[in-house]
């Protein structure tokens, strides 16, 4: 059974035809799904004066955040554009990586033995191939994560990327700031199931520690929420709300002390960073970055890069991650980023 197209369909279908900059996004629990068209194929980058959609690199000391600007819009709602007509299916991931990444995190957990550091996040990716269409996935992608962030944009000199996030990094209102502390994954079938141990409560206390300990030292006075579990799609995680005062401290400012957070680099910051450069293969490009909305290049509500896949040349590639603490286990991790990749490669299979 086909999809009935909407306006907003007909719309991108046009501005794809165009091979123009767009971008189509959905807030976790909204039914409204906003599209952001570009009429040109320059790349423009954000300032402190930006309004539009911004998608920045895991490493924005490198690389400038761009800017989507929005010349038009148009709006449809998840119930309209969510594809629940395709059923989700097992697929099955290539082992052949597994030795290299136990290896590696083997490394990682010697350095945090001769205490280098206290935790480091490691990632990797997967390809599949196939001429997937990232519309039709990221129409699944609303249907499948309600909770989530779910984003898709394309850019003629960047390439195609389609997340679904359940970690904000940052959403400001005139002086209000608000973050979330994420940690922790579980597979557990339903809420009722899941069980945290204390590696699992650790490390996410410690993202809780770490940004609470950023903010004051900018001078703010952070309100910690309970920890809660959150779901995101078929997989649940621990979160805490922390929210400030702005006190005048400017977007650029609060990114800087948020990003990248333990939960996608690690602790401490700066060698977590050093170990991710010695051990992964490859660049993250846009995994573990940040997008959203932002007016006026002051106010925002932004999400980490979660849930990754990218498109180039009819190859999807899949990224994923997982933190590694004293106690971690090599194939325990291994399986734990397979978790997180069959997520995401159910929805192309």
């Amino acid at each position: 059974m086909e999809v009935s197209k909407t306006p907003l369909d007909i719309a991108l279908e046009d501005h794809r035809s165009k091979d123009l900059p767009w971008v189509c996004f959905s807030l976790p629990h909204q039914n409204e799904v906003k599209l952001v068209l570009q009429s040109t194929r320059e790349l423009i980058y954000a300032d402190d004066r930006s309004t539009g959609f911004l998608v920045a690199p895991f490493d924005i000391a490198s690389h400038q955040p761009l800017l989507f600007r929005p010349d038009a819009q148009w709006k449809e709602t998840r119930s309209m554009l969510g594809d629940a007509t395709k059923p989700i299916q097992q697929i099955e991931l290539s082992e052949s990586a597994r030795e290299d990444h136990e290896a590696r995190v083997e490394q990682a957990l010697q350095a945090i033995e001769s205490q280098a550091l206290t935790k480091v996040v490691l990632a990797r990716s997967i390809e599949c191939e196939g001429a997937y269409d990232p519309w039709v996935l990221f129409r699944r992608m609303l249907h499948t994560y309600p909770a989530a962030m779910v984003v898709i944009w394309s850019h003629p000199q960047v390439g195609v990327w389609l997340c679904a996030t359940p970690e904000r990094l940052l959403r400001t209102s005139n002086q209000h700031m608000e973050t979330v502390a994420l940690a922790a994954t579980s597979t557990a079938t339903s809420l009722d199931k899941v069980v945290w141990g204390e590696k699992e409560i650790q490390e996410q206390h410690w993202v809780t520690h770490d940004i609470d300990n950023s903010l004051r030292r900018l001078g703010l006075s952070p309100v910690i929420n309970p920890r809660q579990t959150v779901q995101a799609g078929p997989l649940f995680h621990l979160a805490q709300t922390i929210s400030a005062e702005r006190e005048g401290i400017d977007l650029d400012k609060l990114i800087s002390v948020l990003h990248p957070s333990p939960a996608i680099g690690g602790l401490p910051r700066e060698a977590a960073l050093k170990m991710i450069q010695l051990l992964e293969t490859e660049d993250r490009a846009f995994y573990a970055g940040y997008l959203g909305w932002i007016e006026a290049g002051n106010q925002a509500d932004l999400y980490v890069t979660l849930r990754c896949l990218s498109w180039k040349n009819d190859r999807v590639k899949l990224y994923v991650g997982g933190g590694i603490v004293a106690g971690s286990n090599p194939a325990l991790e291994w399986e734990e980023t397979q978790a997180k990749a069959r997520v995401l490669a159910q929805l192309i299979g």
